[in-house]
């Protein structure tokens, strides 16, 4: 389980293994699906990759308090149409600040 504090900048990272090593021939894309929240690393500054490492920043996304299932599609040149790779929870959270 993940926490994510709404206006915080904690990341969540994920190391994408096949078998304990990266996949070949290596990934090209991930998408994330958190709650009503999708996210491309083609498209969105949220979520990124460097090699076989995805970085969610999500607490700027607008997610709802509570928690959320995150499944992350990964895309390789072997699955253009994406695998559903990893599932897991999410609980968002308020940050309390200092006065």
């Amino acid at each position: 389980m993940e926490v994510v504090y709404r206006n915080r900048d904690n990341p969540i990272v994920r190391e994408l293994l096949q078998d304990g090593s990266a996949p070949a021939p290596g990934i090209t894309r991930v998408q994330a699906k958190v709650g009503e929240v999708c996210l491309d690393t083609s498209e969105d500054s949220e979520i990124t990759l460097e090699g076989n490492v995805v970085t969610m920043v999500l607490g700027g996304t607008g997610l709802a308090l509570g928690t959320h299932r995150c499944e992350l599609i990964v895309y390789d040149a072997n699955h253009p149409n994406g695998i559903s790779w990893d599932r897991f929870w999410v609980v968002v959270k308020v940050s309390e600040s200092c006065p």
